[in-house]
């Protein structure tokens, strides 16, 4: 049976998962600030282990490890951790299936004006593998105490994925049939008339066969009667290096509130996918691209807080540094469009209601009413 969204078909099916974990975590103080040791004033090592054992996956194990040292005292943190991460594949790309139409295939092909587009089935891989990722984080919080108040932390990670559940995409490999005819490894995964191995489907038998069959055009030659099968498969990795930091300022008034202003963002240095195992990382870290989405080289989240009596109010602002548009599929031949930084703003006011002295009391004695707006 199929379940019909848009021009996109889903086969419904009935699949299920049990999952047992087991987590356990472990710190351990190396030396105390109160041994007055020099340059390890506070030392400590942690570990952290999970188990999980899946009825179609089998068992995984994910450890996590981490130190902390404060040199001096307390207003100087360095932090290290390292990770190992598990994700089991969903429950559709293992045995769900959605049939669509291709995008346009006039370029891939040199047509004229179209459309273009061949009939595609993506299905679904029982034996895929799970995505496996490391990460690596190091870091410093400082808090001065010459500036009470106010807290700067600094955190630069590396990880590491692979075994990305992809598809290598319908475009992909009907360019490489057209090229290779019955050499390319994809040659069983496209037909004629029907998709492989399905009644009336006519196989591909020579290089140069898609084209021909699209340059006919005849009644029964329309694009739609070329069939793609895109099936899931353990095919992308990916390395990314990003740069946290944030600060935070507070400081309390006696005839004025409390103020509070603080930052938090993140420099993304590389975002480097693999598409293919055969091909090389592409950089994704500032481009905007429909496949991989915005992938901005900066971001923030800023916000000013004040806070009096009963009264509190919260401007938040929001950045995104400028970075180029890469067109309809991301193609690094497409002709790149600068598009500006984009900035948005948050209000809140809150007030809060005391009801100690009234009957509402004996249902709550506070309630906070809070009307803002997200720009």
């Amino acid at each position: 049976m199929l379940f019909r969204s848009g021009a996109t078909f889903f086969d419904l099916f009935d699949q299920n998962r049990a999952v047992n974990a087991g987590f356990v975590e472990l710190r351990l103080p190396v030396t105390s600030p109160k041994w007055n040791i020099d340059l390890a004033h506070a030392f400590d090592a942690s570990f952290a282990y999970r188990v999980e054992h899946y009825s179609d996956m089998g068992r995984a194990s994910t450890p996590r490890y981490g130190l902390r040292w404060q040199p001096v005292d307390d207003q100087v943190t360095v932090r290290y951790s390292y990770s190992k991460a598990f994700t089991a594949p969903s429950l559709f790309q293992m045995a769900g299936t959605q049939q669509t139409l291709t995008s346009d295939l006039r370029n891939l092909f040199g047509l004229p004006a179209g459309p273009w587009q061949a009939t595609s089935r993506q299905t679904p891989n029982a034996s895929l593998a799970p995505t496996l990722a490391h990460t690596q984080s190091v870091g410093i919080v400082i808090s001065p105490k010459a500036v009470k108040g106010l807290t700067v932390t600094l955190d630069y990670s590396d990880t590491d994925m692979k075994n990305l559940v992809s598809r290598i995409g319908a475009n992909t490999i009907l360019q490489s049939v057209n090229q290779l005819g019955t050499a390319s490894p994809y040659a069983s995964q496209v037909a004629f008339y029907n998709f492989p191995g399905m009644d009336k489907s006519v196989a591909i038998a020579a290089p140069g066969d898609i084209k021909t069959f699209l340059q006919t055009h005849a009644a029964a030659a329309t694009p739609a009667n070329l069939f793609v099968v895109d099936p899931a498969v353990n095919l992308s990795a990916a390395k990314v290096r990003a740069l946290d930091v944030s600060a935070r300022y507070v400081w309390a008034t006696k005839s004025c509130g409390t103020f509070a202003v603080g930052t938090a963002g993140t420099f993304i240095i590389d975002d480097k996918i693999q598409v293919l195992p055969t091909e090389p990382y592409y950089e994704y870290a500032g481009l905007m691209t429909s496949t991989e989405g915005t992938m901005s080289g900066s971001h923030f989240y800023t916000t000013f807080d004040w806070q009096k009596s009963d009264w509190d109010v919260s401007i938040g602002n929001t950045y995104f540094s400028p970075g180029d548009d890469m067109g309809t599929g991301g193609s690094t031949a497409s002709k790149r469009i600068r598009i500006p930084s984009y900035m948005s703003w948050d209000l809140a006011v809150g007030y809060t209601l005391h009801f100690q002295q009234t009957k509402v009391a004996a249902l709550f004695k506070e309630l906070k009413v809070s009307v803002g707006v997200n720009n």
